[in-house]
């Protein structure tokens, strides 16, 4: 029996249905404890493939002054992190294929 893949616009929606209801979050610690681990190079630049609301791009920039990226294929989870970090471009894109 082979099994259907979603199609990307699918995934989206129900991505998008998510974020509208509160989105994906974890901790502010949990994002600064991540940039430790990658050991960032301040005035470099971050590319956060799936950012969702851009708490991991919002603490880069804060803690590291980097030049954050985000991309997201979920257009309600960019909205949301427009506002939590406008200083960011971000991309509305489904990570495989950049524009």
């Amino acid at each position: 029996m082979q099994s259907k893949v979603p199609d990307i616009r699918q995934i989206s929606a129900e991505y998008d249905r998510l974020f509208n209801k509160g989105g994906l979050r974890e901790t502010d610690s949990f994002y600064q404890w991540v940039l430790k681990c990658l050991s960032p190079t301040p005035m470099k630049s971050i590319l956060d493939v799936s950012c969702g609301e851009g708490h991991l791009l919002k603490w880069a920039i804060r803690l590291y002054t980097m030049n954050g990226l985000g991309i997201d294929l979920s257009s309600a989870a960019l909205r949301i992190s427009h506002q939590n970090v406008p200083q960011a471009k971000l991309v509305h894109c489904d990570g495989i294929y950049f524009p």
